[in-house]
């Protein structure tokens, strides 16, 4: 115990670390490439129409860009929706000759057959884009070497319970404060499939977004990575609807987690590639995913320590797990997140145990031989298309 706790509170000082140099990076809006947008839908009839006005709306020349919506193959009112804007030329629709158990075989398929421009911006359908979303998050594209772009991505539910306001800290630490914070020459940045913009030259290159895995977008990030390609942050926001019940959180979990179990049994060998590439970029994305299993291990730590009334142990865990809540703390406020640190402590301590138990739900999944599958989180839609507040 006196060997591990220091570790953990080592870790501990890194997150910190991390958290005091994130910061919201606004660019120069100085650059209007034209851009395909692509939001793939399955089962989003409910949420369609508000995407697409949405997108309608951007704060981007008109001219310089278009609207793609990829329907997976659903059997609601998706289609008759997209054809009526479709028919006015607002939009371009795609429909899949099949309902496809990976995201990026419609995407591509979209992308090779509508894209018609260079840079190709990319939001899930349930999220809300801020107006001047498009023009941030092109913006580092000015730079050739830049081969795709992450934007930050926020909880709009997060008045709903107790599980969203979760979800909300957990957004802001994952996408937007670690991501900042971990931002250097070499450093290592995956996009997430929820607000990314990709070069479209780039994404050709390595043959469109990777397939072999359930989390295609980071599968696509880790291959452009491991061939020297440079993924830039930048504050372009969109507010998500994040899950709200146990139920759709263990259903969108388990497919998180069991593809991030395929991407590293696949992708192994790249790893240790870009470890060996960008040796502190690397351990910094390990690490800043590391915080809720760092909590657990200093709170498990603490506890035991109390039992054999270690002072010393006592006093390291202790320390640990107050760095994180102060690291989580720091961070929300520079994304003037205020009103969420109040659930900090919380969250640290019942969202390790959520993930454990997923964890465990994926092994068992494993070992029974099933396979993880997409499933939608509703019934009859994908997402419940509540309202979502942007702030």
């Amino acid at each position: 115990m006196l060997v591990f706790s220091p570790i953990v509170f080592f870790f501990s000082i890194i997150i910190l670390i991390i958290s005091l140099r994130a910061k919201r990076l606004k660019p120069k809006v100085d650059f209007f490439p034209k851009v395909s947008v692509v939001v793939w839908f399955w089962k989003g009839g409910n949420i369609i129409e508000r995407k697409i006005k949405n997108l309608l709306s951007l704060s981007y020349p008109k001219e310089k860009y278009e609207i793609i919506i990829v329907d997976n193959h659903s059997n609601d009112e998706t289609e008759k929706v997209c054809k009526i804007y479709e028919k006015k030329g607002l939009i371009k629709f795609y429909k899949t000759p099949k309902q496809y158990s990976k995201k990026a075989f419609g995407l591509d398929e979209a992308i090779k057959k509508l894209a018609k421009n260079e840079i190709i911006a990319i939001t899930d359908p349930d999220g809300i884009c801020e107006k001047d979303w498009l023009k941030k998050i092109v913006q580092p594209f000015k730079n050739p070497n830049v081969a795709a772009v992450a934007g930050m991505i926020h909880c709009g539910n997060y008045y709903e319970n107790l599980l969203t306001k979760f979800r909300a800290i957990e957004d802001e630490w994952f996408y937007n404060i670690s991501t900042t914070g971990t931002r250097f020459k070499k450093d290592v940045q995956f996009f997430c499939g929820a607000n990314y913009a990709v070069r479209k030259s780039s994404l050709e290159a390595i043959g469109l977004h990777g397939k072999k895995t359930l989390v295609e977008d980071y599968e696509t990030s880790l291959i452009m990575q491991s061939r020297g390609m440079k993924i830039e942050v930048v504050d372009a926001n969109v507010w998500q609807e994040e899950v709200s019940t146990l139920k759709e959180y263990y259903r969108q979990r388990i497919r998180w987690y069991g593809g991030g179990a395929q991407l590293y049994k696949k992708y192994g060998s790249l790893f240790v590639h870009l470890l060996k590439k960008k040796p502190l970029g690397t351990f910094l994305l390990h690490v800043r995913h590391s915080v809720p299993l760092l909590s657990f291990a200093s709170l498990s730590m603490f506890t035991l320590s109390l039992t054999l009334k270690n002072t010393l142990s006592i006093l390291i865990n202790f320390l640990s797990f107050l760095n994180l809540n102060v690291s989580l703390a720091i961070g929300l406020m520079k994304f003037r997140k205020k009103k969420l640190i109040k659930y900090v402590p919380l969250y640290l301590v019942i969202d390790p145990i959520l993930i454990l138990s997923t964890l465990g739900k994926v092994f068992f999944i494993k070992k029974k031989g099933k396979t993880i599958e997409w499933k939608s989180l509703g019934k009859n839609y994908y997402h419940r298309g509540v309202k979502l507040i942007l702030d």
